[in-house]
């Protein structure tokens, strides 16, 4: 018999919350476009980002295994129209916003 693993939900609040601290969060939000450009993932929301940013685009760089998740989460969102729960993202130094987290 397998044994698993189980975590219980205010555990991955608790850890979605610290990983992601200073970063903005929007809820409810769905998923306008999902590209690839330059090495990243990108996405576009629904609705303006709650942070003003000029070209309303989150960035996640291709290299890392994060950016499949987030791909198949977003490509998801878009295929069945579903508002994402959460998707937080904060603005790096050079300019682009990077997803942190998103959560369908």
């Amino acid at each position: 018999m397998k044994k698993y693993l189980t975590i219980p939900a205010f555990v991955i609040a608790a850890l979605s919350t610290l990983c992601s601290a200073g970063a903005t969060t929007q809820t409810g939000v769905t998923v306008a476009g999902v590209g690839t450009h330059g090495g990243y993932i990108f996405l576009k929301l629904g609705s303006p980002l709650a942070d003003s940013c000029n070209y309303g685009t989150l960035y996640a760089p291709l290299t890392s295994g994060f950016a499949e998740y987030v791909m198949s989460v977003a490509l998801s969102a878009r295929a069945t129209g579903l508002p994402l729960a959460q998707i937080d993202y904060t603005k790096s130094a050079s300019g682009p916003y990077s997803i942190d987290l998103i959560i369908l």
